[in-house]
């Protein structure tokens, strides 16, 4: 877990590179970067000038090798999770070199799921459909349905990669040590309640080597990787 707050967003940092959790408090943010408490979250954006094709790949399937046309069609995509065993699905994206990546992989856990929208709760062998949807502007995903929470002991997990994300975070025109700044101490996971309310920090890990942020979830809503 990283942080709570803006203001504790490099609490923890996963530096798998030396195989262990590291703190960069002690970095110096460039003069040039603001870091107001009550300033806004950052949201970042996607590499390139068109929108991102995307393919969605279920627990248990093999990823897609090449771009066919429903794939690259699919804007959203549908799994099912169950109370007595391990479901996830992932979206990949169509990198810059001609392949499909990773993006972002939602996973539920056997046991996580707790209580339906409706204030119900899970019992026996029971499931639901969930739905994944990623955006096409920034790094960022819609789960539904909205509402359904999971058992705080086994939460459900997501992660996203940035390795396809604009390298320009702060978006000033130039790649510099500010942009590298922010991909090492600050990037993280944001989360909002409603597409009109504002984003706000959780608790995640940045792995740098793979260039993905991690944050376990206790409810659905929509997430993106943000500073």
């Amino acid at each position: 877990m990283v942080r709570s707050s803006r203001a504790a967003k490099c609490f923890v940092l996963l530096a798998a590179a030396i195989g262990s959790n590291a703190c960069r408090e002690s970095a110096s943010a460039p003069a040039t970067l603001s870091l107001d408490a009550g300033a806004p979250l950052h949201l970042v954006r996607w590499s390139g000038a068109g929108s991102p094709r995307f393919a969605f790949v279920r627990s248990g399937s093999a990823r897609p090798a090449a771009a066919g046309v429903a794939a690259a069609a699919a804007t959203s995509s549908t799994f099912w999770a169950y109370t007595d065993k391990d479901a996830s699905l992932t979206v990949n994206v169509l990198a810059s070199d001609g392949t499909w990546q990773p993006f972002a992989t939602i996973t539920v856990p056997r046991g996580a799921l707790l209580q339906r929208p409706d204030g119900s709760l899970f019992l026996g062998r029971d499931s639901i459909a969930i739905t994944l949807t990623p955006d096409t502007a920034s790094l960022a995903v819609e789960l539904h349905p909205s509402g359904l929470v999971f058992n705080p002991l086994v939460p459900a997990q997501l992660s996203i990669s940035y390795g396809e994300a604009n390298p320009d975070f702060n978006r000033d025109g130039v790649l510099d040590s500010t942009d590298e700044y922010i991909k090492q101490v600050l990037l993280g996971v944001a989360t909002r309640n409603g597409p009109l309310d504002p984003w706000s920090a959780i608790p995640s890990i940045n792995d740098l080597v793979n260039q993905r942020v991690a944050s376990d979830l206790y409810h659905f809503t929509g997430y993106a990787v943000s500073w």
